[in-house]
């Protein structure tokens, strides 16, 4: 069971190794932003966004944003240049010195718009949805739909999804159902690529923490397993994650941390 993580600092400082590189990784949205009826009004406040910068300009820390929003939204909602972003739960990724897209993602790209096309079509008359194309994925947002309309949503889902099953699969989210590639990538694997990112760059194996608070991110937790810390933000479970957060407020108390402990 996942431990609080502000009760344990004192134990995973041993995680912090000054000789060693530090890759402090995070999700976005219900992580860093609080979740919006709109995805486009999610914004980090003035204070988590500092917190951000003046962690990026520390030596051997290396500081990135994975995030199922498209590349060029993610960074639009931060604008900070020394941190890391990955898009579409990594298929592309961007960074200093560093830049990343998944070879087999291209090719996806005129099949996924169709489909954007046809959700768009499909749930134009139903209030509250919003379709959103990402270009290496398609999101259905449903926070603003009725409860009692949303298994009706996901059966038509998953019905248009049907006719793309051998190229195309549904991940559920929070709010949201999506559809990506059917890729061997997850969010781990982005993970583990900016692991061995900071590798190469600084000559030694990198300790990491990951910050996340979807089922998405859960990927991350499993393919980070010992290589470093996991944290869930939000109680929910069961988890792979060894440590939580409550909230966004403590996600901040947890970066004021590392950021006076690397000081120090």
């Amino acid at each position: 069971m996942a431990q609080p993580l502000l009760c344990h600092l004192e134990e995973i400082s041993s995680h912090l190794v000054p000789e060693r590189p530090l890759c402090l990784l995070l999700d976005f949205d219900g992580t860093l932003a609080p979740i919006r009826k709109w995805p486009e009004k999610a914004q980090i406040s003035g204070l988590t966004r500092s917190l951000l910068n003046r962690l990026s300009r520390l030596e051997r820390l290396y500081v990135g944003i994975l995030s199922g929003r498209a590349l060029h939204d993610l960074y639009s909602k931060v604008k900070l240049p020394g941190l890391y972003y990955g898009g579409c739960h990594g298929l592309e990724m961007e960074g200093p010195g560093f830049s990343y897209q998944h070879p087999g993602g291209a090719k996806f790209r005129p099949l996924l718009s169709q489909i954007a096309r046809k959700f768009k079509a499909q749930f134009r008359l139903i209030p509250g949805v919003m379709v959103e194309d990402k270009g290496l994925s398609v999101s259905l947002h449903h926070r603003n739909v009725k409860r009692g309309a949303i298994p009706c949503l996901r059966e038509s889902f998953n019905r248009v999804l049907g006719e793309y099953s051998e190229w195309i699969e549904a991940i559920p989210g929070k709010e949201v159902l999506e559809a990506r590639p059917k890729l061997d990538w997850n969010k781990g694997d982005a993970v583990l690529l900016l692991l061995d990112e900071a590798r190469r760059k600084e000559g030694k194996h990198p300790s990491c923490f990951y910050l996340g608070d979807d089922q998405t991110d859960e990927d991350a937790f499993v393919a980070l397993g010992k290589k470093g810390i996991s944290v869930r933000v939000g109680r929910e479970q069961p988890t792979a994650a060894r440590y939580f957060l409550r909230n966004i407020k403590e996600v901040q108390e947890f970066l004021r941390w590392i950021l006076i402990y690397f000081q120090l």
